[in-house]
């Protein structure tokens, strides 16, 4: 048997509870009716309710029941409890006191009622206007009035999510110090909702080499049970950056294929901090892309300029190529003009390699003979005379007028970075070039500078170079603010002191170690000094037995 729910209060709220009221609470007594027993809802569960109609009788308060009269009709309200995060129309409506389901972009209920279902924020409505309309949803109609619904609405933005703060706060506790402390007062990034997944990875990359320190090596994605929630975060944004790329391939528009680049190496970013070799994978994709959109002329042509995500990336592929075996270079790029490359190259300054145009240029035709000597059966006379011609290149270089323009480093402090990355490009070139045409330039060019005519000239020039760099990274390194703009000329001169004294070779590992303490370094840090490490301990000394694996340099 059902009972009709109690339409008065059990007691009366202006008067205190007593005991006897207590009782008649509890024992389910109302001023009309009383509530069904157990026994009673214990019937009602049973019965089907495909065969329940109105002849169902409520039970009187004195107990008999109104056997052979019809049921009185209960209220059409329905009892729910009262919206508060549904849509508008149900947390407004509070006389109908449903409870709204949430379905976007039209909530059931306002479906059923006929009503204007929205969602958001309305501008705030007067206690008047609140009152006159629950008055008239009394009298008539339960649908909202037009002159309410025509009201303007504020759209609810969505609230960023936990990462999204996480990362926010990365940028302001870590990144942010860091950067005013080495450019000055820079402006803030606008945090837009499209780029919170850059600004989350960057977060998590901080965590992982945060924890890679700890334990002194890189870690695998998926170690450690321990980690399952980090790595299932990682997951979780890796995927959305590879749907993010995916998505920018098929649209073919310029806007997207830009996109796409900066996805891209935030994706390579990501996967240096880990133990994998991932990071190439996504270097060949970069690659492979850009020939695919048109390549150089695609950059400077039909990208909207500047195209600072294809910059930069590019930037990174210029050096890693010298620390690769010769069969292994990123030959994409091997067809751009000198003139292309500056044309990209100067589109954005890459902070990390503070290096001139001109000198870039001579590592990357240094690197192109590299591989041409590994690869082809090219006359040692040719070989020669385009050595000869670049080293004339880099000898005539003037790094006072370069430091003396408009540069973002500061003229003292260009003039210092211009002339260690033109000693470790002079350096660079001896332990890659044949010794054969490098003696030859020695002999006629580098032997007039008050060098003994007994001692071997290739000898003298390396020694000479080799004394000159150390000395600079000597003098710069303690000044510097941001380590990792020095990384590669580091490199060139861990190999070039391999077999020179140990306190030479322990300067270039605590000056590896102090790049890898720098919370914004890379985690192709971890890789550069862990090869640099075994190649001293094998007593090896070339360059090529050094980098016989890629590693990210740049």
């Amino acid at each position: 048997m059902i009972a009709k729910e109690a339409t008065t209060p059990y007691l009366d709220d202006t008067a205190s509870p007593t005991k006897d009221a207590m009782l008649r609470a509890n024992s389910c007594i109302c001023s009309r009716w009383r509530l069904c027993t157990i026994a009673e809802r214990t019937a009602r569960r049973q019965i089907d309710r495909k065969q329940m109609s109105p002849e169902l009788v409520w039970v009187a308060s004195n107990g008999d029941a109104l056997a052979g009269q019809t049921a009185v009709e209960p209220s059409n309200r329905r009892s729910a409890s009262r919206s508060r995060t549904g849509c508008f129309t149900c947390r407004l409506f509070r006389k109908r006191r449903i409870k709204c389901d949430e379905e976007t972009p039209v909530c059931r209920r306002c479906v059923i009622g006929g009503h204007a279902c929205r969602y958001g924020d309305l501008v705030p409505v007067s206690d008047a206007e609140i009152a006159a309309y629950r008055s008239r949803q009394d009298s008539s109609s339960t649908s909202p009035p037009s002159d309410m619904v025509r009201r303007p609405l504020l759209i609810e933005a969505e609230p960023p999510d936990w990462d999204y703060l996480q990362a926010i706060r990365y940028y302001h506790t870590i990144a942010k110090p860091l950067l005013v402390a080495q450019y000055g007062n820079i402006p803030d990034p606008l945090f837009k909702p499209h780029d919170a997944t850059h600004f989350v990875c960057n977060a998590l990359c901080s965590q992982l080499q945060s924890i890679c320190k700890t334990r002194g090596r890189l870690l695998r994605m998926g170690e450690d049970p321990g980690l399952a929630a980090l790595w299932t975060n990682c997951a979780r944004y890796l995927l959305k950056i590879v749907t993010f790329i995916n998505r920018c391939i098929e649209s073919k528009s310029r806007e997207r294929s830009s996109m796409a680049f900066n996805y891209m190496f935030t994706l390579m970013c990501f996967d240096l901090h880990l133990d994998s070799q991932l990071w190439l994978a996504h270097v060949k994709g970069f690659l492979v892309y850009s020939e695919h959109i048109g390549g150089a002329y695609a950059v400077m042509n039909w990208l909207p300029r500047p195209s600072l995500p294809f910059c930069r990336f590019f930037s990174k592929v210029i050096m890693y190529n010298t620390t690769m075996p010769p069969e292994e270079h990123f030959l994409q790029y091997s067809n751009y003009s000198d003139a292309d490359i500056r044309t990209i190259l100067e589109l954005e300054f890459d902070e990390e390699i503070p290096c001139p145009i001109d000198i870039r240029l001579f590592i990357i035709h240094v690197t192109r003979l590299r591989h041409q000597v590994v690869t082809t059966d090219t006359p040692m006379s040719k070989l020669t005379e385009a050595i000869h011609a670049l080293f004339k290149r880099l000898a005539t270089f003037d790094v006072d007028t370069w430091a003396r323009e408009d540069n973002p480093l500061g003229k003292e402090t260009a003039r210092d970075m211009g002339q260690l990355y033109r000693l470790a490009a002079w350096q660079y070139a001896i332990m890659t070039m044949p010794r054969s045409s490098t003696r030859s330039w020695a002999q006629k060019y580098e032997m007039q500078d008050g060098c003994h005519s007994d001692a071997d000239p290739y000898d003298a020039f390396r020694l000479s170079k080799r004394f000159m760099l150390l000395a600079n990274l000597r003098a710069i390194f303690p000044t510097l603010i941001y380590a990792a703009s020095v990384k590669w000329p580091l490199l060139v001169a861990g190999v070039a002191v391999a077999a020179d004294a140990p306190e030479d070779r322990d300067f270039i590992d605590q000056c590896l170690e102090a790049l890898l303490s720098h919370p914004l370094s890379d985690g192709g840090v971890f890789l550069c000094l862990q090869r640099m490490r075994n190649f001293w301990d094998s007593g090896k000394t070339s360059w090529e037995d050094c980098f016989h694996e890629p590693v990210p340099a740049g």
